[in-house]
């Protein structure tokens, strides 16, 4: 789709944006799909296309999670971000963790 033919028409704008959302669910970081589902929760026809969708990425994301921490890997994989992510960091988790 041309950028042109994307503001052609709200329909056009929205199945665009809505198309992007649902590419991002294959996305396997968690902020990814945070992002959709935040759109998803503001906008009913969005969460109406996504929802399957969503739901089985959460239990992707969800099966995944608990796996790391069964094995003991933690929440270090997805946690060690930037300082001042606002994402805990590895000190963080083990001071949860006392």
């Amino acid at each position: 789709m041309t950028s042109d033919s994307l503001f052609h028409s709200f329909d056009a704008f929205r199945q665009s944006f809505v198309d992007r959302l649902a590419a991002l669910l294959e996305d396997p970081q968690p902020d990814s799909f945070i992002l959709v589902l935040a759109n998803a929760i503001y906008d009913e026809h969005i969460h109406a296309l996504l929802q399957t969708r969503l739901e089985q990425r959460f239990s992707e994301l969800s099966d995944g999670l608990r796996q790391q921490l069964i094995t003991g890997q933690g929440l270090a994989r997805i946690a060690h971000r930037s300082p001042g992510s606002g994402v805990f960091g590895r000190r963080d988790v083990a001071k949860i963790a006392r």
